[in-house]
């Protein structure tokens, strides 16, 4: 998520808020320590941001697959089922 925000901060206009490297909710007692600034800014970034038009690209294999008016169209070629 964090690398995914990194990417897109460029492109957005307020930037993306900065959100944690890591982040321990195994536990009750960590999810009560959870900043409400920290809840806000992982709300916005995972709720609030659409993609419009461009490309989802796959990390393992460098697929990349056309958004168009935010639908991702992400059918395979026939050489790749």
């Amino acid at each position: 998520l964090r690398s995914a925000v990194q990417q897109l901060n460029p492109h957005c206009s307020p930037p993306l808020p900065e959100i944690p490297e890591e982040l321990d909710v195994s536990d009750e007692d960590g999810n009560r320590n959870l900043d409400d600034a920290v809840i806000a800014n992982l709300h916005r970034v995972m709720f609030d941001i659409y993609l419009v038009e461009g490309w989802l690209v796959c990390p393992d294999t460098g697929r990349k697959f056309p958004v168009k008016d935010c639908i991702p169209n992400m059918i395979l070629h026939e050489d790749e089922i």
